[in-house]
């Protein structure tokens, strides 16, 4: 790939979005927008029909959360940690997925601001394995959590757990997953430790990783992080 096709000089800050597209919540949770498609361009089921997947988030079990048409929403802050939707593809594998809506905003022209973030509370020890190494540690937020693009490509902080809790792969590593992003190929990446970053702005939209392990639910083995 061409020298900073994909670093930070390339990217520049997005304008703020169209008033009909704004939230402020970091989760997604009061987006109204109309983005319909997930990050990786799946089709959203609809909310008010139950296939290829049936579930319970349905626009009168959730009045309140905009679940109109086939639109990327986070009903009652459950799911994935983002706008999402239900894809039209059948099978497990695909059955939700995150969407792109762009960054939150601090105020949207409705008047909805967003309220100031909490202090974070001090870092907990890292949980031990068996062997006394850490299996992952959570950041104290001196710096870790800054970031401007909107698909966290440009994120090298220290977050190093997925948004469903499993601890990342380490990316020199090639076990329990192989996979084309070494340290070398992508030096201007962060690729440190086992830290959720978007090598090469390629993967899904978000800052991710892979997993070490996962669960009978749990099918991918990559997974967007907090």
């Amino acid at each position: 790939r061409a020298a900073g096709s994909f670093g930070q000089s390339a990217r520049q800050p997005l304008s703020p979005p169209p008033p009909a597209e704004c939230y402020t919540q970091s989760d997604g949770s009061d987006y109204r927008g109309k983005v319909n498609v997930t990050a990786r361009l799946r089709t959203c089921q609809r909310w008010d029909v139950q296939a290829p997947h049936q579930h319970e988030y349905t626009p009168s079990s959730y009045p309140s959360d905009g679940l109109e048409a086939n639109y990327c929403r986070r009903p009652g802050k459950q799911g994935p940690h983002c706008a999402w939707c239900y894809t039209v593809e059948a099978g497990n594998k695909h059955s939700t997925e995150c969407c792109d809506i762009g960054m939150p905003q601090l105020k949207c022209a409705n008047g909805v601001e967003q309220s100031p973030p909490p202090s974070p509370p001090p870092a907990p020890p890292p949980r031990q394995t068996s062997g006394g190494k850490s299996a992952f540690a959570i950041p104290s937020a001196h710096g870790d959590y800054c970031y401007q693009q909107h698909d966290a490509s440009d994120y090298r902080g220290r977050v190093n757990v997925t948004v469903w809790g499993f601890a990342c792969q380490r990316w020199a590593s090639q076990t329990p997953h192989q996979h084309s992003y070494y340290p070398w190929r992508y030096p201007d990446d962060g690729l440190d430790e086992n830290y959720c970053r978007r090598p090469g702005g390629e993967g899904p939209h978000c800052a991710w990783c892979y997993v070490e392990s996962g669960s009978r639910w749990h099918h991918s083995p990559t997974d967007c992080c907090d």
